[in-house]
């Protein structure tokens, strides 16, 4: 509040040198205020009586910049006490003012930086005084009725204002006091100042109820707030205590020593608590409070400010801090260290599984607060995912290493396990340019008969909303649950998939001895993909399918057919040895009602398993919450097939399967029918 008090110390001194001036009856008022006005840009004095010897009073002063009147006070009276002057004193009995009302902040002038450096003096924590002819002395200030509008901070408030001041001897005190009168709340200021004696002795007390000035600009107004600061001490080491509370569960204490000299240069040494669970999310508040901290900074006159200890202990861990930041040019450089303790501590933030015994991470960071480049290394130890192949490939401390920047932000990161790796490079700016690289060279490590390499090359390119999307990844070997994939080469390529999408992919691998290959091409046809040519091949199966797909809806608008005119090389690598016969398959998709439909029908016309043979045809319709199909089966020593339909049905979470009878089929008859809703 120190600066609302500046117009009226102003209008105190102009009283005082035009009452003085004026002769007790000659001048007029009309004449006083003009001169006034003169001297103070946006100053308006209205109403102005009185003489030097009793006391000159205004009737209403405005100030007001380019926006308007953004300060008014009404009744504004000035008592002296003239016989001081033969001591060398100034001195006002009482500067009062009935009502002082402020509208909003003014408009700052535009001004020139000064050219070269501060005279000696003029910076630093002790600020220079005026040097006075005489000295000053406010025996009583006083305003009945402080009003602050809604646009000052943010909510409408009334005071009052006492308090009283001294400049003597190059020494200044003051006391101040605030106290609401809408509403509970009140700030005291008690302060002693001697530049010269390098002595600054600083106390301020704030007490607010919740919905008061300071919780509603924290934005937590439903908290009460209370403040205690002390400053004591030379300029070059003085005392800092601060102890802050907002509500139960937020609060700040803190001590130490602070210091800034004359030349610019300044520092702190600082310890204290701080509890605020209340401004981070929940799951969070548990690890980071209530925290220890610890700060060792300094900043010479015209260098960085250097950072030899800035230390935080959490419930999880600690953090540190050290380096040097460069403020007026915004560079950082400095680096961040955090040790973490066991992963129980983060339960509710992990996937299930996932647990460490202790993180270790260390981050440089350099650039500049606009454009940071970050140099990044973390290894856990002991580390399990819960997942045993995930497990065997990243061991118990796999690191992840590489820098970051922004703008991007631009990665180029690696998380190197065990055995195996995954870097990551590229840009997320728009448009997206980012490339990941897998590299699994033992695939035996993940068990189960698994043997082999892998390499896997990923691209994301474009706008991140539809990117184009390619994938690559080679094998010359790869065994899986006894199953043994070799010359694996699969190439992909996805484009647009939110807006006009354009795929292809081509797989060619052999499965046991078996040919494996895939070839898929589909254009956009407006937001859907169309299935151009689809043919999946393993063995001597051939499944080929055409149509619409809608990525969106997940709906296929099309048909399909399956050929295997040999089912024992199928029926060997499916693990059923004495599978013999033929298969053919067709189908055809479309939407039902919002969700996917489907009219299959499968015959097998030679079918022979542990020495028993046949046919076999089955039809199925309908979509996968409501279903019927139906089978004929017949034996080579049956002298009629069988028959059998069933129907399927998911109703709000329940299911229930029918069978619909057994009968003979003297001829193929169609699907049976869906049963009603």
């Amino acid at each position: 509040m120190a600066p609302r008090l500046v117009p009226l110390v102003t209008l105190a001194l102009f009283l005082i040198g035009a009452a003085m001036a004026q002769d007790d009856a000659a001048r007029s008022p009309s004449f006083l205020e003009r001169q006034l006005e003169t001297l103070v840009p946006g100053l308006r004095v209205e109403g102005l009586s009185g003489a030097w010897r009793a006391a000159p009073v205004a009737e209403r002063i405005t100030l007001s910049d380019a926006q308007g009147i953004w300060l008014t006070m009404q009744e504004v009276r000035l008592d002296l006490a003239p016989t001081a002057l033969l001591r060398g004193v100034l001195r006002l009995e009482a500067l009062d003012a009935a009502l002082v009302r402020v509208e909003r902040l003014p408009v700052a002038p535009t001004l020139s930086p000064p050219a070269g450096n501060p005279p000696p003096g003029q910076g630093g924590l002790l600020p220079a005084l005026p040097d006075l002819p005489v000295d000053l002395s406010l025996d009583h200030l006083g305003v009945q009725r402080l009003e602050l509008a809604e646009a000052v901070l943010g909510q409408a408030a009334v005071f009052s204002l006492t308090g009283s001041a001294g400049l003597e001897a190059g020494r200044l005190a003051a006391d101040l006091s605030l106290r609401r009168l809408d509403r509970e709340g009140s700030v005291a200021l008690n302060l002693a100042l001697a530049p010269k004696a390098n002595r600054l002795n600083a106390r301020v007390e704030l007490r607010e109820p919740e919905g008061g000035l300071v919780p509603t600009l924290l934005g937590l107004p439903q908290h009460p707030v209370t403040l205690e600061l002390n400053l004591d001490g030379p300029a070059d080491g003085a005392a800092l205590s601060v102890q802050a509370q907002l509500g139960p569960e937020i609060a700040l204490d803190v001590q130490g020593t602070v210091r800034s000299l004359a030349d610019g240069s300044f520092g702190a040494r600082l310890q204290g608590q701080a509890r605020a669970a209340p401004l981070v999310p929940a799951e969070y508040a548990g690890l980071l409070f209530p925290a220890q901290l610890t700060l060792d900074a300094d900043r010479s006159a015209n260098g960085p400010l250097a950072i030899s200890e800035l230390r935080l202990k959490m419930p999880s861990g600690q953090g540190s801090v050290n380096g040097t930041f460069d403020i007026a040019r915004e560079v950082p450089d400095l680096t961040i260290r955090l040790a973490l303790d066991q992963a129980a501590r983060f339960a509710p933030l992990l996937p299930q599984g996932v647990a460490w015994e202790a993180l270790q991470a260390e981050a440089h960071v350099t650039g500049t607060l606009s454009a940071p480049e970050v140099r990044l290394e973390a290894t856990p130890r002991a580390f399990t995912t819960g997942i045993r192949q995930a497990d065997a490939v990243l061991g118990a401390s796999p690191t992840l290493s590489g820098t970051a920047s922004l703008p991007g932000p631009r990665i180029d990161m690696t998380f190197q396990g065990q055995e195996g790796q995954l870097a990551v490079v590229g840009s997320l700016a728009e448009p997206a340019d980012l490339t990941a690289r897998l590299v699994l060279p033992r695939l035996e490590v993940l068990g189960a008969g698994s043997e082999g390499a892998l390499e896997a090359t990923a691209q994301v390119a474009g706008p991140l909303s539809d990117p184009t999307v390619t994938l690559a990844a080679r094998s010359g070997q790869l065994t899986l649950a006894g199953r043994t994939l070799r010359g694996i080469s699969l190439d992909a390529r996805l484009e647009a998939p939110a807006t006009a999408p354009w795929a292809e992919a081509q797989l060619e691998a052999t499965l046991d001895g078996q040919p494996v290959s895939l070839v898929l091409r589909g254009r956009p046809d407006a937001r859907r993909l169309r299935l151009e040519q689809a043919r999946l091949q393993v063995g001597p199966g051939v499944l080929t399918a055409t149509g619409i797909l809608d990525p969106d809806a997940l709906l296929f608008d099309g048909s399909a057919q399956l050929d295997a005119p040999a089912l024992a090389p199928l029926g060997r690598l499916a693990g059923i040895e004495g599978l013999e016969g033929q298969l053919r398959a067709s189908g055809e998709f479309g939407p039902r009602d919002g969700v996917q439909g489907f009219d299959l029908a499968l015959e097998a016309p030679r079918l022979a398993y542990a020495g028993n043979s046949g046919r076999l045809r089955a039809t199925a319709k309908g979509t996968p919450g409501a279903f019927a199909w139906g089978q004929r089966l017949r034996h080579s020593r049956a002298r009629s097939p069988r028959a059998a339909a069933w129907r399927w049905r998911t109703r709000a979470g329940r299911q229930s399967l029918q069978r619909c009878g057994s009968r003979l089929w003297e001829r193929r008859s169609a699907s049976p029918p869906l049963p009603g809703p």
